[in-house]
């Protein structure tokens, strides 16, 4: 049987940003996941289908591919120098929970 490869890696940051106001998605390229949220809290006042775009946006970077210890730490780095507002809409723990995530990420990548 043939693989199939998830529609998901196919999506651009245009992609990521026109999913996210539907649904999260899940297994985006990370650079494309990082870039869909910079250009999501781009705008200087959000409405609301705009914040909520945002924050999607946020956990599909949250929720990115990370293939090896290079993309993990690019994604640690860009989720833990957000500010605060990014994590609005998140219980207060998520942030902490989900940097810790990252550090066991690369930590067993180093393993292997």
């Amino acid at each position: 049987m043939p693989k199939h490869k998830p529609v998901v890696q196919d999506l651009t940051a245009a992609g990521i940003i026109k999913t996210c106001s539907v649904f999260v998605p899940v297994n985006a390229p990370l650079h494309h996941a990082i870039a869909a949220h910079r250009l999501a809290v781009s705008k200087p006042l959000l409405k609301a289908p705009q914040r909520t775009t945002a924050r999607h946006a946020l956990r599909a970077v949250i929720l990115a591919t990370t293939r090896d210890i290079p993309e993990a730490q690019r994604q640690f780095d860009y989720l833990s120098e957000l500010p605060a507002e990014a994590w609005n809409g998140l219980p207060p723990q998520t942030r902490q929970s989900v940097l810790d995530g990252v550090t066991r990420l690369i930590s067993t990548l180093r393993l292997n």
